[in-house]
């Protein structure tokens, strides 16, 4: 009897869920929606990260006129600065700008992260109105 419960609990239809809610699945699958960018744009990518770093958003901007995928991560690095500006004027409670930045902050970081992954993330809310800008 107990051979039998063993087996069922490892068979069919149960063995599935089981990996499904396993951590090799979901790094399967997050692999499957963000494939890694080509080894040779390194430092593009580098460049383009550079972006969402303040003020250094000139930096690829001045480097890399004709790379498109540096182009779109300025734009958006652009707007961040532009929040930033407007958040240290202090027009807003203390407390509430400092959530704010704190949040900006976190935005910045995960727009680095993605970049580096060589992938082109639009910031949410904003993201948008950046690909307006010309450059």
């Amino acid at each position: 009897m107990t051979k039998r419960r063993a087996g069922m609990t490892m068979g069919g239809p149960l063995k599935e869920t089981a990996y499904r809610c396993s951590m090799a699945y979901m790094e399967e699958t997050l692999h499957q929606s963000t494939p890694p960018a080509p080894k040779k744009d390194t430092e593009e990518r580098i460049l383009a990260a550079l972006a969402y770093l303040g003020i250094l958003f000139l930096i690829p901007m001045l480097v890399r006129k004709d790379s498109e995928f540096c182009k779109y991560h300025v734009r958006q690095g652009i707007v961040l600065f532009a929040i930033d500006v407007i958040l240290s004027f202090g027009f807003l409670h203390a407390w509430v700008g400092a959530v704010l930045s704190f949040t900006m902050f976190i935005v910045s970081i995960i727009a680095v992260v993605r970049t580096l992954q060589g992938v082109k993330w639009e910031l949410p809310l904003v993201g948008k109105y950046a690909q307006k800008i010309t450059l």
